[in-house]
């Protein structure tokens, strides 16, 4: 009797153990949008999250892939239309960067938050009769590979650059 009493209190005891050990608290950023995401969090803290730079984009061609210049002699315009995925349009797009040689920066225009989704962009060339796009892709800001805050897309050539802050 005495041993089935000891072993239903230390049973009692484990399970008391147990139960309050899965109801404590783990504070971290439960956003799965934020930079420092914690999966494991309960409660919520301190969330920091990615915001768009500046755009670097290299590997721009003076001429369209059938060989004729993107500009009357000159190299592109080149602005960059970004967004959500799942948006029917681009949610944000960037100043022009004229007379683009090889390379070009270019920075949102406002406040852009990455969140962790398929994000598309597209790399256009501005003209007074339409916008003509060089390259397109899609990427998804908080699992592409990172290297010093910056995420790198290589597409037809045109390698773009988002660098960001994390605030």
């Amino acid at each position: 009797m005495k041993t089935k009493s000891i072993l239903m209190i230390t049973c009692c005891t484990a399970f008391v153990a147990l139960f309050s050990a899965c109801n404590r608290d783990v504070t971290g950023c439960t956003d799965s949008n934020a930079d420092n995401y914690a999966s494991k969090a309960n409660k919520n803290a301190d969330c920091r999250y990615r915001h768009a730079s500046n755009i670097d984009i290299s590997g721009i061609s003076s001429t369209k892939p059938d060989g004729t210049a993107w500009d009357n002699g000159d190299n592109p315009d080149v602005k960059v239309n970004f967004g959500k995925k799942s948006s029917s349009g681009y949610d944000h797009s960037t100043n022009t960067a004229d007379n683009a040689s090889s390379t070009a920066t270019v920075t949102p225009n406002g406040t852009v938050t990455f969140s962790n989704e398929d994000w598309k962009y597209e790399i256009v060339d501005v003209d007074a009769l339409g916008n003509e796009v060089m390259s397109t892709g899609i990427f998804n800001p908080l699992t592409a590979t990172v290297t010093d805050n910056t995420i790198t897309v290589t597409n037809n050539g045109i390698t773009i650059k988002f660098k960001y802050t994390i605030q």
